[in-house]
């Protein structure tokens, strides 16, 4: 039976690189985003398009009703829409400068960053867990190892996913459920601010094939990094400190 996959942001950049090879894989894929753009790669991938805002908790069941209806019951997710504070030509103080950030702009960050991926596991967990088998990739980012000081709340929303996956992967995997987070360096995507331009980056298509051999095959290990020097995903150790 062909495996049916979600991908959240897949309009653009590494969603669409990701919804793009795992239909290469013979997957059927769900594109999912709030912009319309996605048909586009849904056509291509000869999927199905889902228009969601992930951050929205109450239009999560009926995107996944929506796609086990048309496609068939989710077994692959790639949780990977993302935004950053401020918009890729904004002055980068507008990000750096937190008594600059109005709640709205706060909101927007922290609903699609973290609230994506939160609402993304509660509405794909039950369907999973009832299969007995799944994977889930979160795209965090090396900002949720280590600080990206031109972007302190985009930084502070990437560990928070970070800290999700690492408590959330045990519980998932006791009901047969893989959940994974990939912390990726700087990308050549529409979200790199202008000061990113002139710094080796990774293409969209490197992280998707990560993501893929992720979803397709797995790896021992929880967090993942990548970066231009290094395209193969490597496993990042867990924090020793325990409770």
């Amino acid at each position: 039976m062909t495996a049916v996959a979600l991908v959240t942001g897949g309009a653009s950049g590494v969603g669409a690189a990701t919804a793009l090879a795992l239909s290469r894989h013979g997957t059927r894929v769900a594109v999912c985003d709030v912009d319309p753009a996605g048909a586009a790669v849904a056509g291509q991938c000869d999927g199905l398009f889902v228009q969601l805002d992930v951050s929205d908790p109450a239009a999560w069941p009926p995107a996944v009703d929506a796609v086990t209806a048309q496609l068939g019951p989710i077994e692959l997710a790639h949780l990977n829409a993302g935004v950053m504070t401020a918009g890729p030509k904004d002055p980068i103080d507008e990000a750096m400068d937190l008594s600059r950030v109005g709640a709205d702009r706060y909101d927007r960050v922290v609903g699609v960053n973290l609230g994506g991926v939160v609402h993304g596991l509660r509405s794909l967990w039950r369907g999973m867990e009832e299969q007995g088998h799944g994977a889930i990739v979160v795209t965090a980012s090396a900002a949720g190892l280590a600080p990206y000081p031109f972007d302190p709340l985009y930084t502070a929303t990437k560990y928070a996913a970070v800290g999700l996956v690492r408590a959330v992967a045990p519980v998932l995997a006791a009901r047969g459920v893989r959940l994974q987070a990939i912390c990726p360096g700087g990308i050549d995507t529409p979200l790199l601010p202008e000061l990113g331009r002139g710094l080796p980056l990774l293409k969209p298509e490197q992280v998707a094939a990560a993501v893929v051999e992720l979803l397709l095959a797995g790896r021992e290990g929880t967090v993942f990094t990548i970066r231009h020097d290094q395209p193969e995903a490597t496993a990042v150790p867990d924090s020793v400190a325990q409770f």
